[in-house]
């Protein structure tokens, strides 16, 4: 049969390597673009360098779980992962505008940008590994 039974385990598996180099580098840069097209602190002013660094790195570790989580087809695991993201706003939109206080619109818009990166490479990775 020509030898060639790897060949699907293998392009599995580079599809499954492919899609976390992606989210680890590329998802980076398209929530970093976004977030600088569309966001900045209030003022105009940079969040500091080791918060923007904090958040990347938060950004990462979320879309690593929410891609294991749809490799694995755990959709309700990665859905809870996801709810969990946005309850951690909640107390910081219940205090915007009270004495001052923004809205957290950029981290959310960085949040949602990274969530949609993840869950869109996790369905093309099932699409791919079948």
């Amino acid at each position: 049969a020509g030898g060639v039974e790897w060949l699907p385990t293998y392009t599995r598996w580079v599809a499954v390597v492919a899609a976390f180099s992606f989210n680890a580098r590329g998802g980076t840069m398209i929530v970093t673009k976004t977030l600088d097209r569309f966001a900045r602190a209030p003022g105009g002013a940079e969040t500091g360098r080791g918060e923007g660094e904090l958040g990347a790195i938060i950004g990462v570790l979320d879309r690593f779980v929410i891609l294991t989580l749809l490799i694995f087809g755990q959709w309700t695991a990665a859905g809870f992962v996801i709810a969990a993201r946005f309850l951690y706003y909640l107390p910081a939109f219940k205090a915007a505008g009270g004495e001052g206080t923004p809205a957290p619109g950029r981290e959310l818009l960085g949040t949602l940008t990274s969530i949609f990166v993840a869950l869109v490479s996790g369905i093309l990775v099932r699409l791919a590994i079948g």
